[in-house]
């Protein structure tokens, strides 16, 4: 869905200039709540003090505490940050060094998809033959060569759009395999899973937030600014994957 809604806010860009894209972010929220009034009350027994501003803090707060929870979280983050820094940075590099046109990147945008796609399903046939951590691992390590592979086509003379997106399906074919595997263990390492699962998608933003500016602040614009801020990433990926392999849950994969 990511894909198909940068192809379409690409070609109303193209026709419309950059206003057109809030166009598909109304029409997606017009849908959301018309389809939403259709899902059934889940709810079985209201709590009317679970949304008072002191309990929602003190559950998150001792979920803070769990610093597995928040490493899982990071990982999590990161692996997100990578799809945003790149979501950021890549329409500059595409349109103005590579001369695309809006409604062609959002054309290439699809491609990722199959790099998403592939690494779901390689995630769930490696779930019954190896450890989580080894399948995070080894998508540690996907990130860790594509993002080489991208600097490479970078420094050396193929610096074209096949350059920004081969590599890009590469690296979210680790990314999928991070990512899954850090929200599941991180929730099986929590005992209040709701409040540990919050907390998780807090964290992730935040870091997804976090890269994006800091690439949008530090080198917008700069060529080889995306494959060093994954290289980076990655480093920091392994070196949370390895505390996180050392620091065992007694049940932990």
């Amino acid at each position: 869905m990511p894909g198909i809604g940068t192809l379409i806010s690409g070609i109303l860009t193209d026709s419309l200039g950059w206003k057109g894209g809030f166009f598909i972010v109304l029409f997606y929220t017009l849908l959301v709540i018309f389809l939403c009034s259709f899902l059934p009350e889940t709810l079985k027994e209201k709590d009317k003090k679970a949304l008072k501003i002191k309990r929602i803090v003190q559950a998150y707060g001792r979920q803070f505490q769990n610093v597995r929870l928040v490493l899982w979280g990071t990982l999590m983050g990161l692996s997100t940050a990578v799809i945003y820094m790149f979501s950021q940075e890549a329409p500059f590099v595409a349109i103005e060094k590579f001369g695309l046109t809006y409604a062609q990147y959002g054309l290439y945008y699809l491609i990722p998809s199959l790099g998403i796609s592939f690494g779901l399903v390689l995630t769930a046939w490696l779930s019954d033959k190896v450890t989580s951590m080894t399948s995070m691992l080894w998508g540690i390590i996907t990130i860790l060569i594509a993002s080489l592979l991208m600097g490479v086509f970078f420094v050396g003379v193929w610096k074209n759009t096949w350059a920004l997106f081969i590599p890009l399906v590469i690296i979210l074919i680790g990314d999928a395999l991070l990512f899954t595997n850090a929200s599941s263990m991180g929730v099986t390492d929590a005992e209040d899973k709701s409040n540990a699962s919050a907390v998780m998608l807090f964290i992730n933003s935040c870091i997804g937030f976090l890269g994006t500016f800091l690439i949008g602040v530090l080198a917008p614009g700069v060529l080889l600014a995306m494959p060093i801020a994954f290289l980076l990433v990655s480093v920091i990926m392994f070196s949370i994957w390895f505390y996180l392999h050392r620091k065992k849950q007694p049940h932990g994969s």
